[in-house]
């Protein structure tokens, strides 16, 4: 039976004499009374005043306190710092217990209400039990990460060694002496990247690491090594993401067949659908139509065969923008065809997003520009965030695709009105990823219109710096595709100035290499040299392990594609 007392504001706490004793919590007064028949004084009810506030005098209505205790007493056995009964009673554990939440919490002082209290241990326990919810569905994935790759004779040599050997092997990397300071070679820098790798305490970053270091393997064309990196990686989920970046890679370097056969093995569906649609994607970017179709047809036979794959509709949906952008609209149409067949609550506005973004292309692609301006009339997003942001990129990402098709096709003043109109819808947009997205394609597109200036002032306003000195470098390459060689050395030594204020010196090195390998590309061999230097330079500087581990291997990665250019450092 609940029972409780209210006392009037400012009034005298009354005595029990033996029975009855008062408690101070906070700015609480329990009452506690005991059974004096007892030896032990068991406690047999509590009560509670909760002063009136300091401020204001506003008196407390009754509260239904042994409802509150038993909640505390609930509360904190659920964190760990009570184990007696869950009565209602305040009593001698609950009294210790709640002494030792507040010190490890900085909690119940300074006027802190039992009821604020409780809230707090409430929203404690439950961020405990979320962890721990956490926690078990990562391990149910481990396992059946791991029986995936048990299952296939393909992969199974990749499983079960990564506590073992690999740590072993990562512990004589750490030991080795760096060797990359005389001759810089390929093979010195992903040693250097293992050697860091084993400097990683946390398991989940050595991982990540490795996998990065699995990807630098197939750039530079060290197969051998592949298969030897991924047995060090000890969460078997990360194996199979790392045999779809192998295979993404693969079909970026040329080797298709090679990846489509290794795509094939991956144990694990979502994984194996995703490494086929990045080889769809590959095809159509070499205009291989017919290769891409297949290929897409295979990620859609997956995920339809499949149709509990988790993230099927962000497959699909995502393979059908990349075909968008790479000028197959009519086989991202297919794909959104089935994300909508896929779609489950909470899905339907990307899947609308990408059908609008299919529909406009298309449109665009037979010249019906006022067909595409209505579509996308009809997928405005607003300026706040989540859903109607990612929408409303969308459909800016849509005007620029409508904008460079206009371009390709010569009328440069309909390009202009699209990328005006652009503008217009990121301007509401809040800082943040989804409004640089927007504003790097438009950016981007202004740069194929040879409009200058207004890539210029677009860039300008990008948030990220990372992003916004990775634009100046492509503004610089696109002044001197334009032969204006003065505007570009000014340019580059703006981007230059704005990579080097980046904060993370991972950024830094990986702006640095690329751009490095981009001016090689571009026949300027001696700005690619002292570049890729400048980014070595960065790279060496950095000294925590996850962030140099990954340095080295990018920056072995780079190496590799300026030898394949006849560029030596």
């Amino acid at each position: 039976m609940r029972w409780f007392t209210m006392l009037a504001a400012g009034a005298a706490l009354p005595s029990y004499g033996a029975m009855g004793r008062w408690v101070r919590h906070g700015s609480l007064m329990l009452l506690i009374l005991a059974d004096s028949s007892t030896g032990a004084g068991a406690v047999l009810r509590v009560a509670a005043l909760d002063r009136p506030d300091a401020v204001t005098g506003d008196a407390v209505s009754d509260i239904p306190w042994e409802a509150v205790v038993r909640n505390a007493q609930r509360e904190l056995a659920a964190l760990g710092f009570y184990r007696g009964p869950l009565d209602g009673r305040f009593n001698a554990q609950l009294e210790k217990a709640l002494r030792r939440f507040e010190q490890k919490y900085s909690v119940g002082k300074g006027g802190r209400s039992m009821r604020g209290t409780v809230e707090r241990m409430r929203s404690m326990s439950a961020a405990m039990h979320l962890r721990r919810a956490l926690t078990e569905s990562g391990r149910r994935q481990q396992e059946q990460a791991a029986s995936a790759l048990r299952s296939n004779p393909s992969t199974r040599d990749l499983l079960g060694q990564g506590d073992a050997v690999g740590r072993s092997q990562l512990q004589s990397s750490r030991n080795a002496r760096p060797h990359c300071h005389s001759a810089i070679t390929v093979r010195c820098l992903l040693d250097e990247a293992l050697r860091s790798v084993g400097n990683i305490e946390s398991d989940t970053y050595r991982d990540w690491a490795l996998r990065e270091v699995v990807t630098a393997h197939v750039r530079t064309g060290n197969i051998s090594d592949i298969r030897d990196t991924m047995r060090r990686i000890s969460d078997p989920r990360l194996i199979l993401v790392a045999l779809r970046d192998v295979a993404e890679t693969m079909s970026r370097h040329g080797d298709l067949a090679e990846a489509a056969s290794l795509a094939a093995t991956i144990p694990d569906l979502p994984n194996r659908a995703k490494a086929f649609a990045a080889i769809a994607v590959v095809r159509a970017e070499n205009g291989d139509s017919v290769g891409a179709g297949a290929f897409t047809d295979r990620v859609l036979a997956t995920l339809q065969g499949n149709p509990l794959i988790s993230g099927g509709v962000g497959i699909a949906t995502a393979l059908a923008i990349k075909l968008i952008d790479t000028g197959e609209p009519a086989l991202a149409r297919r794909a959104v065809t089935a994300a909508k067949r896929l779609s489950v609550p909470g899905t339907d506005p990307m899947v609308r997003a990408a059908e609008v973004s299919t529909m406009a292309a298309m449109q665009a692609q037979a010249g019906n520009y006022d067909a595409v301006l209505q579509t996308l009339s009809r997928n405005r997003g607003g300026s706040g965030s989540g859903r109607s942001a990612d929408t409303a990129v969308y459909r800016v990402l849509a005007l620029s695709r409508l904008a460079e098709t206009q371009m390709d096709r010569g009328d440069h003043a309909a390009a202009t009105r699209s990328l005006v109109t652009a503008e217009a819808a990121v301007t509401p947009l809040r800082d943040g990823y989804p409004a640089d997205a927007g504003r790097a394609r438009i950016a981007t597109a202004w740069m194929g219109l040879k409009a200058f200036e207004r890539a210029s002032m677009v860039i300008l306003e990008v948030g990220n710096a990372a992003r916004r000195a990775r634009l100046l470098w492509l503004l610089s390459d696109s002044y001197l595709a334009a032969g204006d060689t003065g505007a570009a050395r000014l340019i580059e030594e703006e981007a230059l100035a704005a990579t080097n204020s980046v904060k993370n010196g991972f950024e830094r090195a990986a702006i640095k290499s690329d751009s490095a390998l981009r001016l090689a590309r571009r026949g300027d061999a001696a700005a690619a040299r002292r570049l890729f230097a400048m980014a070595l330079a960065t790279g060496r500087g950095i000294t925590t392990p996850w962030w140099r581990a990954r340095a080295f291997a990018r920056l072995a990665s780079t190496l590799g594609g300026l030898e394949r250019l006849g560029v030596r450092p």
